[in-house]
């Protein structure tokens, strides 16, 4: 895999080849700390990327579903209330992880 990183904090320019076990040696403020920040804030953006994933198309698929309940004068769900609140209940799901990822 290779890291490219430009304009980043102390760093102008650096393409790093990760390939096995990879040393980030440098003087003393040179950016070494910055790099690991980097490699961490990528990875750690993959985490849960399935779960996500899911979470979303199931709060699209039930906004879908609400949407046409409602604009369909003969339907017979007696309870667009329940699915109703199953929306906002996903959403609030899915804001929770979002702050979550964010403050991680």
């Amino acid at each position: 895999m290779k890291l490219s990183i430009e304009n980043f904090a102390k760093i102008k320019r650096a393409d790093i080849e990760l390939d096995g076990i990879t040393i980030i040696a440098g003087e003393n403020d040179s950016g070494k700390s910055t790099v690991g920040k980097v490699l961490a804030t990528v990875f750690s953006g993959f985490h849960n990327v399935n779960e996500y994933s899911r979470d979303e198309r199931y709060l699209a698929l039930a906004q879908v579903l609400l949407l046409a309940i409602k604009t369909h004068k003969d339907s017979q769900i007696k309870n667009i209330k329940e699915l109703d609140n199953l929306i906002n209940a996903l959403n609030m799901c899915s804001y929770v992880k979002k702050v979550e990822r964010v403050k991680n």
